[in-house]
């Protein structure tokens, strides 16, 4: 199915709605999770395959471990950092 995705979180793991937004001419973007998968992500990705079904893993900040949802930076040493971790990193180089 072109409109279910897997998605992979540092806390949930399941299928979600990937959608279209080309309409608007913007990014598609993808719904809550609507299937918990409560196994390991390792058998998650071989379902997935198994299913023809795309895996979006969303990027995870390097200093708090949370998947990041949204736009990121990156610390000095080139790790992704989430909003709030950018902002406490900034707050210390004042």
């Amino acid at each position: 199915m072109d409109n279910i995705v897997g998605v992979i979180t540092s806390d949930e793991i399941g299928f979600a709605y990937w959608i279209d937004r080309e309409y608007k001419d913007k990014e598609d973007d993808i719904s809550c999770l609507f299937y918990n998968y409560w196994n390991s992500k390792e058998g998650f990705i071989k379902l997935c395959k198994k299913l023809k079904i795309e895996v979006y893993e969303y990027p995870i900040c390097g200093t708090c471990g949370k998947s990041i949802f949204g736009v990121f930076g990156f610390d000095k040493n080139g790790k992704n950092l989430c909003y709030e971790c950018e902002l406490k990193q900034n707050e210390k180089a004042k």
